[in-house]
């Protein structure tokens, strides 16, 4: 995640409406999304700061921070306490295979009876680690920009 402003291609901030999306990267479920309609005519997609649960449907001034092609959205004034993530802990259902000690083996989880609330907990924890996993790409594309300038990245 970048600094506001840091990606001329992205405003520092605009109007946001969120909706709910079926996730194409994990079928059988939904996440909140948002579209910011750029000058150029092209559009934006805006992801909720991991903290924050939007309310759909309600257009909101954010300021946004650059993740690639992409930002992600805090309400300007700070986030609401009633919009605010929890860090609540909750329990997770498991089906099928479980991990050995050495983590070889990938787990399963059947999130179907998981409380609405704690899967947005969880989706917000998972959006964390996203985040800083792009944070790290953008350090190490700026680390080998450093050690070569010819190095592009794509």
């Amino acid at each position: 995640m970048q600094s506001p402003g840091s990606n001329p291609d992205i405003p520092e901030q605009g109007e946001v409406e969120f909706k709910e999306q079926w996730n194409r990267a994990k079928p059988g479920t939904k996440h909140k999304i948002g579209f910011l309609q750029l000058k150029d005519g092209g559009r934006l997609a805006v992801f909720p700061h991991r903290e924050w649960d939007p309310p759909l449907e309600d257009l909101r001034l954010c300021v946004l921070f650059p993740v690639r092609n992409a930002a992600v959205a805090a309400p300007i004034g700070g986030i609401p306490d009633e919009e605010r993530v929890g860090d609540e802990p909750f329990p997770v259902h498991r089906q099928g295979r479980t991990a050995f000690a050495d983590g070889d083996l990938e787990q399963d989880l059947d999130l179907s009876e998981m409380p609405a609330d704690a899967r947005r907990m969880l989706a917000a924890r998972i959006g964390s680690i996203v985040g800083e996993v792009y944070e790290a790409l953008n350090r190490i594309d700026r680390y080998m920009q450093e050690l070569d300038p010819e190095y592009a990245v794509e």
